[in-house]
């Protein structure tokens, strides 16, 4: 997946398109300009992720697509996703999977600075996840069930619903709910994950 672009840093001094510097905006006219540069990041990624295909030459799925392009936007890399399926032999939830570098499977054994460097990667996009879930769980409630949680996957982990785990023995009604209600939860997290972007983009304090 793409990774992290480099990004504008706000510094106080630099100029709009107008040639208005930034330390003689108004507030709401820095919100409007910050906003507007978080976008054409955006943008950038969602054009990088469009070309993203699987093994099987396959597009990402649709319904989780923008919560891929906020994922690596935060720089927290992702190597696969789906966005929830009810077909026979196929069930499966909304689920992003996040890895950072893939070591041979000798290095990852033998060569120890290989491994703490790729554990300590995992561990810092998991932290940064855990600080944003916390954040946007601190403005809502959420079924235990629907909540986003994390489950670990070779070098790296998924980040899906608590429920995930139990959602092939459920029957076809209540799969069917669920299934919506992971999507809406993951696609809120999502637009979370927008609304903040700008801050995040110009190294502004989240909370």
């Amino acid at each position: 997946m793409p990774r992290s672009l480099e990004k504008p840093q706000y510094e106080g001094v630099s100029s709009r398109d107008d040639g208005k510097p930034e330390l003689t905006m108004t507030k709401e006219e820095l919100g409007e300009h910050e906003q507007k540069e978080a976008d054409k990041e955006l943008k950038g990624i969602r054009e990088k992720i469009d070309k993203m295909t699987d093994k099987l030459g396959m597009p990402i799925d649709e319904g989780i697509k923008e919560a891929v392009v906020m994922f690596n936007a935060f720089d927290i890399k992702t190597t696969q996703s789906c966005e929830g399926h009810l077909e026979e032999g196929a069930r499966l939830t909304p689920g992003i999977m996040v890895q950072p570098e893939t070591p041979e499977i000798e290095d990852w054994y033998d060569n120890e600075e290989i491994r703490e460097r790729v554990t300590a990667q995992s561990m810092a996009m998991k932290g940064q996840l855990i600080d944003l879930l916390n954040l946007f769980y601190r403005e809502r409630k959420s079924d235990f069930e629907d909540m986003l949680g994390f489950r670990g996957v070779g070098y790296g982990f998924e980040i899906e619903s608590n429920g995930a785990e139990v959602f092939k023995g459920l029957n076809e009604e209540k799969a069917q709910e669920k299934l919506i209600a992971y999507r809406k939860e993951m696609q809120d997290f999502t637009d979370f994950l927008k609304r903040i972007y700008p801050k995040h983009l110009f190294k502004k304090p989240l909370r």
